[in-house]
């Protein structure tokens, strides 16, 4: 009887070690890791991570196929309440290769696909993931969400946030909408807002539980790193601001100086062509004076030479042929062509 009695506590307390870890069963050995991540006993999702990535580094990295990635959202959709492990990975996968993230966005994707809530597809739009979350939301009359349906809005809101069409402000609205209910009826008059607190005075006037005053902490900090990363940010802009703005006046006064030096040699090309429009025009009125000077020489040394020089010679010449020759004559008429030829050469020197 004793025997029988002890069979039977030991299965209760087996039923019941069951039921703390949440599965029907002993984890399966022969189960893929991330499945047993899930279902077998809570662990730290650094430490398992960290032992994914040394079977990574031992044996290369295993992406799970469809049957591993159908059987840990099984888990998910029979025990809404593991999604919380899952967000703990995502938390958790920054400190480790992107094969890892895959993987485990992978595994939100087909959970969110098989919740039915959202369409994921390769090209996720902004405000259709915003619109369905929110449709989605609508459908619960109970305000503020129970645990696993929060736990199902922040796995929604983490997967956007990974693929890069939730931001802080979308989270904000979405959470919002999870924890009020909306004003009905029309013609209502709209409760007045109340008016912002500051951080701290929302701090201290939180619910004063562990859980919601860590949360808020957690919130903080982030916050606190997010604001100074923001603050170095609109630093380093307003000294990059301020160079560029020293740099411009720099480049202006250049652009100045320039400006002025190319109306300055402007003038001078202005200047410059007029001159040589001039000079040219000078050069072909030369060339037009000198070709009518010369034909004027020409023509004078020409009479000249054919005119008086030639009747002196020829004069001279008959006075020769005579018999006897005329000697007188030829002596007259040489010197008058002698004396001719003086002239006409002092008139072909140049004019001092």
């Amino acid at each position: 009887m004793i025997p029988e009695e002890k069979s039977s506590s030991n299965k209760r307390k087996r039923r019941d070690q069951v039921a703390d870890t949440g599965t029907q069963e002993a984890p399966n050995e022969a189960a893929s890791p991330w499945v047993r991540y899930l279902t077998g006993k809570k662990i730290s999702p650094l430490a398992f991570l960290r032992k994914m990535e040394s079977a990574v580094v031992k044996t290369g990295i295993t992406v799970p196929d469809d049957a591993v990635r159908a059987q840990f959202s099984d888990v998910l959709l029979t025990k809404p309440d593991k999604i919380a492990r899952l967000l703990d990975l995502f938390q958790a996968c920054g400190a480790f290769g992107d094969s890892l993230h895959r993987i485990i966005l992978d595994f939100a994707k087909v959970t969110i696909e098989r919740f039915g809530i959202a369409a994921i597809t390769e090209s996720l739009d902004k405000e259709d993931f915003k619109d369905a979350v929110s449709s989605w939301l609508d459908t619960f009359r109970k305000k503020p969400l129970k645990k696993n349906e929060l736990l199902q809005l922040l796995l929604l809101l983490q997967f956007g946030w990974q693929r890069g069409v939730v931001d802080h402000d979308t989270s904000v609205a979405l959470i919002g909408q999870s924890l009020t209910k909306p004003a009905k009826g029309r013609g209502k008059k709209k409760p007045a807002q109340k008016p912002l607190q500051s951080s701290l005075a929302a701090l201290l006037g939180a619910s004063p539980t562990p859980a919601v005053l860590s949360a808020l902490l957690v919130y903080a900090k982030a916050a606190s790193v997010e604001k100074a990363g923001l603050s170095a940010k609109i630093r380093a802009q307003a000294a990059d601001v301020t160079r560029l703005s020293d740099e411009n006046e720099t480049l202006d006064a250049e652009i100045g100086k320039l400006k002025s030096e190319i109306n300055q040699l402007r003038s001078q090309i202005a200047t410059t062509e007029s001159r040589a429009a001039k000079l040219e025009q000078q050069i072909v009125d030369l060339r037009d004076g000198y070709r009518h000077k010369m034909d004027d020489l020409r023509g004078k040394i020409r009479g000249m030479l054919q005119g008086q020089l030639t009747r002196l010679l020829q004069t001279a010449l008959d006075a020769s042929l005579t018999d006897p020759p005329w000697t007188v004559a030829i002596q007259e008429r040489l010197e008058d062509a002698l004396q001719l030829i003086e002239r006409e050469a002092e008139c072909l020197q140049p004019s001092e």
